[in-house]
């Protein structure tokens, strides 16, 4: 690979670093500097207000920092091929194998987080089990099945993916699964949000439908995120058929994701120039050590502050 080859890689996957950096440091510093302003006008208390504290991780995250990670990355070539046709069945198979990721990385957040609270003898607060419990149901379903898979499917699926494609399909998909992981900023939800981010990811690359991503991510969203949390709190009947009905699903997923991963091909672009070493490209830049960096950093400041 000559001189050229390896720059234009590098140069691409550093302004995405670059761009994930200006996300992370201005959604972070905006969710401090009005939360000064909530409490130096209203108390320490307005925070304690779960719709007020939903509002303030959801709008600074949505009308500022993403727009601002766009603005970066926009100007960066993307990658146009023929998509593939999807139908009903085809889909309600996908939903299947998404859920049973969500499922499987749940547990594996769940198993992390139990290990951190054995070793620290501490128990870590959930925050969107607060924020579900202390919030309007409408208000909450609004932004877990509607705001955030249109928001994050158009950035890291359509934005991200088109624009690393070009390095290759395994880069792209990989890449944008684990930016996606690294922005929920938490081990909890870190392992279901990657693995949920690869599959979605594989998905855009082959239909080319942001439309479906969304569709499924909505879906997973409504069914983990609001019915299940949601039968939990009412009867211990309705409670143990809807376990009994995840369960069923992430069985059903994980039969049809053994069947299918066989299946599984990842083509090779004409502009793919990395090879076999696209992560000594994707990783070795400035702007996406950067980001790891500013990674490693939240998720050790949001695991200190959630100890009890």
């Amino acid at each position: 690979m000559n001189e050229l080859n390896v720059m234009a890689p590098r140069k691409d996957f550093s302004r995405i670093g670059i761009a994930m950096v200006v996300m992370l440091g201005s959604l972070i510093g905006l969710q401090y500097l009005i939360s000064a302003v909530l409490t130096h006008y209203y108390g320490e208390q307005v925070l304690s207000i779960m719709w007020v504290s939903l509002l303030l991780g959801l709008a600074p995250q949505y009308l500022i920092s993403i727009p601002a990670a766009y603005l970066i990355i926009r100007g960066l070539p993307k990658q146009s091929v023929e998509p593939m046709r999807i139908n009903f069945g085809r889909f309600c198979i996908l939903f299947l194998i998404c859920y049973f990721l969500m499922y499987a990385g749940n547990l594996v957040g769940i198993g992390v987080t139990s290990a951190i609270e054995f070793f620290t003898e501490s128990q870590m607060q959930v925050f969107l089990d607060d924020v579900f419990t202390g919030t309007n149901i409408w208000i909450y379903s609004a932004s877990v099945v509607v705001a955030a898979p249109i928001v994050e499917e158009l950035f890291f699926r359509k934005l991200l993916i088109s624009r690393m494609e070009r390095h290759g399909e395994k880069a792209a998909i990989l890449m944008s699964g684990l930016i996606f992981g690294i922005f929920h900023g938490n081990f909890s939800q870190f392992f279901y949000a990657f693995a949920l981010g690869i599959v979605l990811g594989y998905i855009y690359i082959r239909t080319r439908k942001i439309g479906i991503t969304i569709a499924l991510h909505m879906l997973v969203n409504l069914l983990g995120g609001v019915l299940a949390p949601l039968a939990v709190q009412n009867s211990i009947l309705l409670m143990t058929l809807v376990s009994l009905g995840v369960i069923g699903i992430a069985i059903a997923g994980l039969v049809l994701f053994i069947l299918q991963i066989r299946k599984v091909s990842l083509v090779k672009r004409p502009t793919q120039m990395l090879g076999s070493h696209w992560g000594e490209y994707a990783f070795v830049n400035t702007g996406m050590i950067l980001f790891l960096v500013a990674g490693v950093i939240l998720f050790v400041t949001n695991t200190l502050v959630s100890l009890v």
